[in-house]
């Protein structure tokens, strides 16, 4: 019988960019919650110190997204719109959903923008065409 904290098995990814679903999301990379460590500095009743590391401001990050290239143009309509509308504060959710279809956890990244968009065959031996977007952020919560 698995417990209430076991790992969920995997299902699959769902990715939504200001509302738009990206199709075929095959993986996700990199996504993390990340924090500037600051010392600390503390004197002990003996006189000497003792330094330790407590979190500091967040860090802004960037993950990936590796897809299969499909006939939906929604990936290009937001490309287009970051260049021609000059739209910078978009939202990403980033969601993990079991084998049955329920989302288990999700991310939500703001204010992100396209860092890097490759092309490439499948390394996989498949001979499907992939997509991976690097899309950097400036801030992360988990829901």
């Amino acid at each position: 019988m698995a417990l209430s904290d076991d790992v969920s098995p995997a299902g699959s990814f769902s990715v939504s960019i200001d509302g738009i679903v990206l199709p075929l999301v095959r993986e996700i990379s990199g996504l993390r919650v990340d924090a500037d460590a600051i010392d600390a500095v503390r004197q002990k009743a003996d006189g000497s110190y003792v330094v330790h590391a407590i979190p500091g401001r967040p860090k802004p990050g960037e993950f990936t997204i590796t897809r299969g290239v499909a006939a939906s143009r929604s990936l290009d309509d937001w490309l287009r719109s970051l260049v021609t509308d000059g739209k910078v504060a978009l939202r990403v959710e980033v969601s993990v959903t079991d084998a049955v279809g329920r989302v288990v956890r999700t991310w939500v990244c703001t204010d992100c923008w396209v860092r890097s968009l490759e092309l490439s065959r499948d390394a996989d031996g498949r001979s499907e065409s992939v997509q991976r977007i690097t899309i950097a952020y400036a801030d992360v919560q988990i829901l």
